[in-house]
C-alpha cells in the first residue's frame, strides 16, 4: 500500500515571481481604489492629466484575479481555492461581457456608469474594450488553472499570449504617440497602469503553468532553452529601443518619414540575420558535440560486441572439447543442442559488429546467416532444402537474440523430425511486420506433420525452450499439422516498440 502525501507542493521559483507579480498588482490595484476614488487624487486614477483612468471596476477585477493568482502561486490549490478560482472566472467573464455589451448597446459609457449613473465622472472615465477583452482572456485563463499543469494546453497560451500582445500594444502606443493610440476605439478608455497591471498579470499566470504554454521552452534546462533565454531580452527590446530612436529622429527633423521606414527596416533584417546566424552557430556546435558522442558510443558498443563473441567463440569450444569426453547420445545431443543456441547468438553480435547502427540489424540478412549456421555443419540431412523469406525489417539487438534462439529450435526440430524417412524435403523460414508493426514468424516443413500425442517434439528442453521465448516475445504461438507442420508466431509491435527505446 503506498502512503497518501497530504503535504502541499512546494512553490517553485517561477510560481514565487508570479506571487510577487500579483502581490504588487495587488497592492497597486488598491492603492488606486482607495487613493484615486476615495479620496480623489486625479493623478493615481490617470497617472497623467491627459491619460484615461483607471475605474473602480477595473482596480476590483484586477484585486480578484491578484488573489486567485496569490492561492495558486502558493502550492497545492485546497477545495475553496479551486472553487474561489471558478468564482473569480466566472465574474470576470461577465463582467467584461457586460462591459462590452453596455457599451455596444446602451447610452452608459461602460459598467461603471451603469452602476453609478449620477457620477459624472464616468462620462470621461470607462472600462476600455480592450480592458473588458482582457478581463475575458484573464477569466479564461483562471479557468483552466485547474487543468494538469505539466501538460501543453493551447487555450491558455492564447488567452494569456494574447493578453500580453494587447497589453504590450497599449504600452507601446503610450510610449510612442498616446493621441495615436486613442484613435483606436479597442484603446480609447485603456489607462496606462492597467496596461501595465493587464502585462503582470498575464506574466504571473504564465509562470504559473509553464509547461502549459511557451514559458515550458523559455524556462527549460536544454540547449535550445539557454539560447532562447540569451536571444529574448534582445529580441524584444531592439526593436522597441530601434523605433523610438527613428521616431525621436524624425520629430527632431533629423531624417524624413519615408527614410525612417527604409533605415529601421535594413537595421531588422541586419538584426534577424545575425540572430538566425547566431543560432544556427549553436546548433551546429551542438551537432558535432551529439556526432562525437554518438561516434564515441558505435565504438564502444563494436568493442563490446566484438567481447560477446570471442566469449562465445570460446564457450562453444570448451562445450565442443566436452562433447569429446562423453560416449553417451543423449549428453552428446544435449550437448549439440547448446553449441547451437550459443552460435545463433554469437551470429546476433557478428553481424552488429558490421551493422550500419550498432544497436540494430536487418531481418532477411540475419536470417539468413543465422538459418545457414543451424543446417551447416551438423549432423541433419544434407538433402533438406532451405527457403528463408525476409525483408530488411528493422530488429534491435534484444529482439534478434530472443528471434534467433527461438528460429534455431523451430528450425532445428523441423529438420531433425520432420523426415524420419529421409529423402527430399523443404523448411521455409519467413518474418516480416504487416502495417500495423506486428511481426509474422513462420517454420513450415513438407514432413510428415506434427502429431502432440506421439512426435518426438512434445515435451523436452526444446519444446519448454520455445514456449519460454514466445512469452519473452509478448507473443502467440499456433501449431497446424496441413501438408506438413506450421509453426506460426505473432509478435505484438509494443515488443518492437518498448525494444527500439530501450538505448
Amino acid at each position: 500500500m503506498v502512503a497518501r502525501n497530504d503535504r502541499p507542493a512546494e512553490p517553485t521559483r517561477l510560481s514565487q515571481t508570479a506571487v510577487v507579480l500579483a502581490i504588487l498588482v495587488a497592492v497597486a490595484a488598491v492603492i488606486v481604489l482607495l487613493g484615486g476614488w476615495v479620496f480623489g487624487s486625479i493623478l493615481l486614477r490617470r497617472l497623467n492629466p491627459d491619460f484615461a483612468a483607471m475605474v473602480p471596476s477595473t482596480a476590483l477585477s484586477f484585486l480578484m484575479a491578484a488573489s486567485v493568482i496569490l492561492v495558486q502561486g502558493r502550492g497545492e490549490p485546497s477545495r475553496l481555492s479551486r472553487r474561489w478560482t471558478r468564482l473569480a472566472a466566472i465574474v470576470l467573464l461577465a463582467v467584461s461581457a457586460v462591459d462590452i455589451l453596455v457599451i455596444i448597446g446602451t447610452d452608459s459609457n461602460g459598467i461603471d456608469m451603469l452602476l453609478w449613473p449620477d457620477a459624472d465622472v464616468f462620462e470621461s472615465a470607462s472600462m476600455a474594450i480592450a480592458t473588458a477583452t482582457n478581463f475575458a482572456l484573464t477569466g479564461i485563463c483562471l479557468w483552466r488553472l485547474d487543468r494538469p499543469g505539466g501538460s501543453p494546453d493551447g487555450v491558455f497560451a492564447v488567452a494569456a499570449t494574447l493578453g500580453l500582445v494587447l497589453s504590450g500594444i497599449a504600452i507601446t502606443g503610450y510610449v510612442f504617440d498616446t493621441q495615436a493610440l486613442y484613435e483606436i476605439s479597442l484603446f480609447t478608455a485603456m489607462a496606462l497602469h492597467t496596461a501595465l497591471f493587464f502585462t503582470a498579470v498575464f506574466t504571473a499566470l504564465l509562470l504559473l503553468r509553464p509547461q502549459a504554454s511557451w514559458v515550458g521552452l523559455l524556462a527549460g534546462s536544454g540547449g535550445g532553452s539557454r539560447s532562447v533565454r540569451r536571444m529574448f531580452p534582445g529580441v524584444i527590446i531592439v526593436p522597441f529601443v530601434l523605433c523610438l530612436v527613428a521616431l525621436e529622429a524624425t520629430h527632431r527633423g533629423l531624417v524624413n518619414a519615408n527614410f525612417r521606414l527604409s533605415v529601421l527596416a535594413i537595421i531588422m533584417m541586419v538584426l534577424m540575420s545575425a540572430a538566425v546566424l547566431y543560432y544556427a552557430n549553436i546548433q551546429n556546435r551542438i551537432e558535432r558535440r551529439l556526432r562525437a558522442a554518438l561516434a564515441d558510443r558505435e565504438l564502444l558498443l563494436r568493442e563490446v560486441y566484438h567481447r560477446v563473441k570471442n566469449n562465445l567463440q570460446m564457450t562453444t569450444a570448451l562445450l565442443r572439447l566436452g562433447l569429446t569426453e562423453t560416449q553417451d547420445p543423449a549428453a552428446q545431443a544435449i550437448i549439440n543442442g547448446t553449441i547451437k543456441r550459443v552460435e545463433s547468438i554469437g551470429v546476433v553480435h557478428r553481424l552488429l559488429m558490421s551493422a550500419r547502427v550498432p544497436s540494430e540489424l536487418t531481418a532477411g540478412a540475419f536470417l539468413h546467416e543465422l538459418c545457414e549456421n543451424v543446417l551447416s555443419g551438423s549432423d541433419l540431412d544434407p538433402a533438406i532444402n532451405l527457403e528463408i523469406h525476409a525483408g530488411d525489417d528493422r530488429l534491435h539487438v534484444e529482439t534478434a537474440v530472443t528471434l534467433g534462439l527461438l528460429v534455431n529450435e523451430l528450425l532445428t526440430n523441423a529438420a531433425k523430425h520432420a523426415f524420419p524417412e529421409g529423402g527430399l524435403g523443404t523448411i521455409i523460414v519467413s518474418f516480416h511486420r504487416d502495417n500495423s508493426g506486428d511481426g509474422l514468424l513462420v517454420v513450415r516443413d513438407t514432413g510428415i506433420g506434427y502429431n502432440p500425442e506421439t512426435s518426438q517434439r512434445s515435451g523436452g528442453i526444446g519444446t519448454t525452450l520455445v514456449t519460454g521465448l514466445v512469452a519473452q516475445l509478448d507473443g502467440k504461438m499456433y501449431v497446424s499439422d496441413e501438408d506438413g507442420t506450421r509453426v506460426s508466431v505473432t509478435i505484438p509491435v509494443e515488443t518492437f516498440e518498448e525494444r527500439d527505446y530501450v538505448d
